[in-house]
């Protein structure tokens, strides 16, 4: 007969797997819609390409609930035709780090109102456009770290797992 000890090891340990296991999908399922905005990113430096003019350049502070509890976020409303068609669009980067209040003024310093600029724009849809195509190397060492550390951990807690089991025995 089982000991109670045995049924609450059992519970818990299959209470710790499901736990892991709801949090590696949600895990691998934010990796995987951060991995399609990467891609599209690196697609982008071979978009086609128009001059745009600046039509708003500013920073915006947000507060959050976050552990320093501001945010800066350059803001940059640009204008561009394609093909004869007016288009309006802030995006001026995919995937960005969040800047300091420096960081966010020098990107806004870098497109002031008024001036013309190069707009990257998706030939399959004209209104999906960035001012700064790719990606930086701090995004794509945080992909494969988020990506790669978890795998390795969950591998090593198998490993250690497995070698408990066998010496227990």
């Amino acid at each position: 007969m089982a000991r109670k000890s045995d049924t609450a090891d059992s519970i818990s340990r299959g209470c710790f797997l499901v736990f892991v296991a709801v949090f590696f999908s949600v895990w691998y399922a934010f990796l995987f819609v951060m991995n399609d905005t990467y891609q599209e990113a690196e697609q982008a430096i071979h978009w086609p390409t128009v001059v745009g003019t600046i039509l708003e350049s500013r920073v915006q502070v947000r507060t959050t609930s976050s552990e320093t509890g501001t945010e800066f976020d350059p803001i940059i409303r640009y204008r561009y035709r394609v093909q004869g068609q007016e288009y309006v669009n802030n995006t001026w980067q995919k995937i960005g780090n969040s800047p300091t209040r420096q960081e966010a003024q020098d990107i806004v310093d870098r497109y002031p109102q008024g001036k013309r600029t190069t707009v990257y724009y998706d030939p399959e849809d004209p209104q999906n456009s960035v001012l700064v195509p790719g990606n930086t190397s701090e995004t794509s060492w945080v992909l494969w770290l988020f990506t790669y550390v978890p795998v390795g951990v969950f591998a090593l807690a198998v490993i250690v797992s497995v070698k408990r089991r066998i010496s227990s025995r």
